[in-house]
């Protein structure tokens, strides 16, 4: 048995989409849980639509409390040996499902597969054709974690050759008893990261990681997608993550040799929030406000310290953006980020 776990916000644009490329899988041992979370749109009618429909498909609903409180209510109401994640506005091929029940690689506690990304005013290419081949697995064991939890923390790809991303819980299969046992769950007090800290969390408790080099998932990217819209509270989430992050590393005895792993996390979050946060050009904040909010943080015991990092660590444009912010200089932060957040918007259109 497989559990499909979909949280659902205000995605009646999508979510039909989404349902149908499940049902549509050559594999048909699962089960779909809905997690309406509060929906004011036509989501939760959809959802009710299809578990008429289908027997497999349990609908969930609750008031609005965040993916990661949806995420944690699928889990909790899953009966699958395998749980996957998907989310409402994406895809998924009809072999998925298959591949991840293969006899062969039931012994892993984890499965990672690859996916694709396409804009959502495009057509979704190559998610309903099955494989010819049968896939192959590559393993990696106990004493690979550390190297998978450094490229999970640096935002790599699994390998160099492949779209394999350690960050995000979907295009993944994840053993339900290991989840379980150690109590793995989704913080529901940070809106970005949260799956950041749940895959870390897991992949530090796994044996064996199984690679499947097949694409399955299709990611749609909305340019109005939560990552990169204005969140006034975005500051806030930041602090509470990079502290939970090294609350749990410290505990397990993994910091000090994936430190600089951690600063390079720090440093991509405080870019993150300089450009779709502070100087995001639909904040409401006046320029003396970003300029003390800039100071606040910069004077944080964290962000100092991976300051510290920011000649050795990241790209060129965020070395620049860093080293303007250490030195204050926020006029030309400000002028950075607001360059930045349009050109990335861009890309994304």
């Amino acid at each position: 048995m497989i559990s499909i776990i979909i949280p659902v916000y205000n995605t009646e644009k999508y979510l039909a989409r989404c349902i149908d490329s499940v049902l549509a899988s050559t594999y048909s041992y699962f089960e779909i849980i809905l997690i309406n979370d509060g929906s004011d749109d036509r989501s939760l009618e959809i959802c009710r639509e299809y578990g008429d429909r289908d027997n497999r498909i349990k609908v969930i609903t609750q008031e609005n409390q965040g993916v990661s409180a949806a995420r944690n209510r699928g889990i909790k109401e899953s009966s699958g040996e395998w749980i996957v994640f998907v989310d409402s506005d994406d895809v998924i091929s009809c072999d998925f499902l298959a591949a991840a029940a293969d006899h062969r690689w039931q012994d892993a506690d984890i499965i990672f597969f690859d996916y694709s990304g396409y804009k959502e005013t495009g057509n979704v290419k190559g998610h309903g054709r099955v494989h010819d081949c049968t896939p192959s697995a590559y393993y990696y064991g106990a004493k690979d974690r550390l190297l998978i939890i450094r490229k999970m923390l640096c935002a790599k790809n699994l390998t160099d050759d492949t779209r394999t991303s350690l960050l995000s819980p979907c295009a993944k299969a994840y053993k339900r008893s290991l989840i379980m046992k150690h109590a793995i769950s989704f913080s529901e007090d940070i809106i970005i990261g949260e799956d950041r800290l749940f895959n870390l969390e897991y992949y530090f408790w796994a044996q064996k990681y199984a690679h499947i080099s097949r694409t399955v998932y299709y990611v749609t990217w909305r340019v109005n997608s939560l990552t990169h819209c204005y969140q006034m509270n975005l500051v806030e989430n930041y602090y509470i993550f990079h502290r939970k992050l090294r609350e749990f590393m410290k505990a397990q005895g993994i910091f000090e040799d994936l430190e600089d792993a951690y600063f390079d996390t720090v440093q991509a979050g405080l870019t993150d929030i300089l450009i779709y946060g502070i100087f995001n050009p639909r904040s409401t904040r006046t320029y003396s406000e970003r300029r003390r909010l800039c100071r606040n943080i910069r004077d944080d015991e964290i962000v100092r310290l991976a300051l510290g990092y920011q000649d050795k660590k990241g790209n060129f444009p965020r070395r620049v953006l860093l080293f303007l912010f250490a030195r204050e200089y926020f006029g030309m932060v400000n002028l950075v980020c607001k360059l930045s957040y349009f050109l990335l918007r861009r890309l994304k259109r």
